[in-house]
């Protein structure tokens, strides 16, 4: 086995170990800080995951923090909305998938 495919091995055993952890993150989350670029929940600088002992990880992470990552959202749609912009240019402006901004679009 060359040592590429040993390193491929590795790093897929990585993966599935974060996965099988909970730790699995992605830059989509609302812990994710676009302008940091870091999970502002355990300042993991990987998007891909959480470190040890993040609280997001755990099960019972406080949503909270979640909704209020939403509410911000919100506003940001508001007031592009109001500055007259559509859902497809508040998508492309605020980097986010049309359907999300849909649904958030009142």
């Amino acid at each position: 086995m060359s040592s590429l495919e040993l390193s491929k091995i590795k790093r897929q055993d990585f993966y599935s170990r974060i996965k099988n952890e909970g730790r699995y993150g992605y830059f989509r989350d609302a812990t994710w800080d676009k302008e940091a670029k870091i999970h502002s929940c355990c300042k993991s600088k990987a998007r891909w995951y959480h470190k040890i002992g993040c609280p997001a990880a755990r099960e019972d992470f406080d949503l909270s923090f979640k909704k209020r990552k939403i509410s911000e959202l919100e506003n940001k749609i508001k007031r592009l909305k109001h500055d007259g912009k559509n859902s497809d240019e508040i998508s492309k402006i605020l980097s986010l998938p049309l359907s999300d901004v849909n649904s958030l679009f009142l």
